[in-house]
């Protein structure tokens, strides 16, 4: 008879298990998958390779592996688990970088899925959070974002008060008829947008408080906070000032969603000492949310040649707020009119004597008029010219 040869076979079994019984056969895995992409070594670099055991790979310099977890292979006889060597993908390079005025990026290396979050200098902010991320794309890392954001200058934190015009003329020809026609007509779409022509001056007051708070760079209601209330009539007391209010200083209301859910006009023939009074004694309390902040006052103006309230009444409702200017926070004001508007010259006017005192009716005079209601970011940049940064 010819000689009889018994096999370990990789399963770990032998090929004639009777006779076994002199050896212990152990499974195996075949060698391990090479890695793509660079070209890894591999820890154990030879076999035999046990079950249960493990290999390391380690991509080459500037490279790594495309997916967390695939430079270690198991060896589950008789095979590998993943069944795949890694990728060993190009890292990214040096991420686009901010500047000026920006945070430094953390240092590389930069492999796939690096992520960091930019940030900016003390004293600036970006508009909104940025993450950039290493991806990858074939065997080669790219950065998710392209183009680093920009860090704006902090604007000055303040604590604003907001007063809206409201009315009895300015959009229908009674309170009455205003607010029973908004309850049933809402001129706006989806985000805000204006969709028609119903109750533009007051829509549009919306509009540029909406984008008031995402333009100056820091109404968060934690650095800068701003209230609204309605001028809605005489306003007598804390209670007439509650019932008039849109939100506190202290209160969180995403005014752009309160647009949307909200059917509420309060309109009344205008009494802007009262409404400057209340909003101050009110507002600016420490129970509501006032701060260590600078206050101030943004009061809407309609068209003061035009509007009941106003018009015959103007002169007398500047001399009412001259009496207690000196009780009140510095007062800004807005107009309601487009500035292209035929009235709008004679409406500045007013508007610096309303926010400054009779007779100051030129820029030099009283830089305070931040434009139109129309004109967000240059009433961002009046005020911030008159608060800059600390």
């Amino acid at each position: 008879m010819g000689s009889t040869v018994n096999t370990c076979l990789n399963t770990g079994a032998w090929s004639l298990p009777t006779m076994a019984a002199t050896a212990t056969c152990v499974a195996t895995c075949p060698s391990p998958p090479a890695s793509t992409g660079g070209t890894a070594t591999l820890n154990p670099s030879t076999g035999p390779y046990f079950t249960s055991g493990t290999v390391q790979y380690t991509c080459p310099g500037g490279t790594s592996p495309s997916t967390a977890g695939s430079d270690l292979l198991t060896c589950n006889s008789p095979n590998w688990s993943p069944a795949v060597g890694p990728l060993c993908a190009t890292n990214c390079g040096p991420p686009p970088a901010i500047s000026p005025n920006g945070a430094a990026a953390p240092a590389g290396p930069y492999i796939i899925t690096f992520s960091f979050a930019y940030g900016c200098a003390t004293g600036y902010s970006l508009r909104s959070p940025v993450t950039n991320m290493c991806q990858l794309s074939g065997t080669n890392g790219v950065w998710s974002v392209l183009t680093a954001p920009t860090c704006v200058r902090d604007n000055r934190n303040l604590d604003l008060v907001f007063i809206m015009e409201g009315n009895d003329n300015v959009e229908t020809s009674t309170c009455s008829q205003l607010e029973t026609t908004f309850a049933d007509t809402r001129p706006i779409g989806p985000a805000g947008v204006l969709t028609s022509t119903n109750f533009p001056r007051f829509f549009q007051q919306q509009t540029f408080l909406t984008h008031f708070e995402s333009t100056w760079n820091a109404v968060t209601q934690v650095k800068t906070r701003m209230a609204v209330q309605m001028h809605n009539g005489a306003c007598a007391n804390d209670a007439a000032a509650d019932a008039n209010t849109v939100r506190l200083l202290r209160s969180n209301i995403d005014l752009a969603n309160y647009w949307m859910t909200t059917n509420e006009y309060r309109c009344g023939t205008a009494t802007p000492v009262a409404n400057l009074a209340c909003a101050n004694t009110y507002q600016f309390t420490v129970l509501n949310g006032d701060t260590s902040n600078q206050n101030v006052i943004i009061f809407a103006l309609p068209d003061v040649l035009t509007a009941s309230g106003y018009n015959t009444l103007r002169n007398i409702q500047l001399q009412g707020v001259d009496g207690i200017r000196s009780t009140l926070p510095p007062i800004f004001t807005v107009s309601l009119l487009q500035s292209t508007d035929t009235n709008y010259a004679v409406n500045v006017d007013y508007a610096r004597e309303f926010a400054c005192g009779t007779g100051m009716t030129t820029e030099a005079q009283c830089p305070r008029f931040l434009g139109s209601i129309f004109e967000t970011n240059t009433a961002v940049n009046v005020l911030a010219a008159a608060f800059p940064a600390l």
